[in-house]
């Protein structure tokens, strides 16, 4: 019940943000997840009090948007954006 509000919550931000018209639009939202497998898998590394401590995706989504404003889920599509069509055609 709690992972459902979250991402009921995540996805209604994600809407009011900039809500996907066109392929590359989802391409954009697909690319804000890789930030939180970023944090996730860099998680263990870091010193406790630093950790962000996601239990799972939606959750690293929802504290991201919660803690720092739903444009942190924009760091890093700029050169994402410019590089995927070239890797991916």
């Amino acid at each position: 019940m709690q992972v459902e509000r979250e991402l009921s919550v995540v996805w209604r931000e994600i809407q009011r943000v900039r809500p996907p018209s066109n392929v590359y639009d989802l391409q954009e939202i697909t690319l804000m997840a890789d930030i939180i497998l970023v944090r996730m898998v860099a998680d263990p590394t870091k010193a406790v009090e630093k950790q962000h401590g996601y239990r799972n995706a939606l959750h690293g989504v929802y504290k991201m948007v919660q803690q720092e404003g739903p444009s942190s889920l924009a760091r890093g599509l700029l050169p994402n954006t410019v590089c995927s069509p070239l890797l991916l055609g």
